[in-house]
């Protein structure tokens, strides 16, 4: 997609039956991901999550989580500028913080490990095939009050139910499948 064109990169994930992300240690650094990933949780595109496993690429779940939830301060610092893209696209990082912490740390992610065999990796794209098939939308975990962000995943003591999570992890990989 042309990049230079907001409007259609997020008419294309509005389109789109699942959003696939690849889930790497810098993807939540770049603007045109956060974006992505924001306009699927606001018109309910599931997402599915191929975490890359091994090596410098490795996702960090919990420094994600960390990350979204202080994007108003850790977006422009780790990427110089990056804030202008979503602030172009009419998108408050606020707003984006809010949305993005309460809804992407859910998401159950499928393991890719890039280092392991042929046949591994035949499973696991199986395994991304079948998630995306299952997808299903992802809400906030709490409706976005403005003002009133915790900047807490989940309270304690109520982490999301196995099926909750079991159905997070199915619209992670229905993402994957938009990306193919």
């Amino acid at each position: 997609d042309d990049l230079r064109d907001l409007r259609e990169l997020q008419e294309s994930v509005r389109d789109s039956e699942v959003l696939v992300v690849l889930q790497s240690a810098s993807v939540l650094r770049r603007p045109y991901v956060l974006l992505e990933l924001y306009t699927a949780v606001q018109a309910k595109v599931p997402i599915v999550g191929v975490a890359l496993t091994a090596g410098e690429a490795a996702f960090d779940f919990d420094g994600a989580g960390l990350f979204l939830e202080g994007l108003e301060s850790t977006l422009d610092a780790a990427n110089p500028g990056s804030s202008a893209v979503l602030t172009k696209a009419g998108v408050r990082l606020p707003d984006a913080s809010r949305v993005l912490a309460s809804t992407v740390p859910h998401v159950i992610s499928i393991a890719l490990n890039q280092g392991a065999s042929r046949n591994v990796l035949n499973a696991t794209l199986a395994d991304i095939v079948e998630a995306c098939r299952a997808a299903k939308p992802l809400a906030p975990a709490e409706p976005p009050v403005r003002g009133e962000f915790s900047g807490r995943r989940s309270p304690p003591g109520h982490e999301p139910p196995l099926a909750a999570r079991l159905e997070a992890a199915s619209t992670l990989q229905r993402f994957f499948l938009r990306l193919r």
